[in-house]
C-alpha cells in the first residue's frame, strides 16, 4: 500500500531531528508545508 500525505506546520527544531534521522530525505522535503493551504494545494496537484 502507498500512502500519500504532507507533514504541516513542523517547528524547525523537530525538522531539524528529522533532518539528522535522515526522514526528510527518506519522504522528501516537499512534503512538508507550512500551513494548512499549502498543503491542500500540494494535495490537489498530487491528484491530476
Amino acid at each position: 500500500m502507498l500512502l500519500k500525505g504532507s507533514l504541516v506546520n513542523v517547528n524547525e527544531q523537530l525538522y531539524h531531528v528529522m533532518g539528522r534521522a535522515g526522514f526528510i530525505d527518506k519522504i522528501g522535503a516537499d512534503n512538508f508545508c507550512a500551513n494548512i493551504d499549502v498543503a491542500l494545494t500540494r494535495a490537489a496537484s498530487l491528484e491530476k
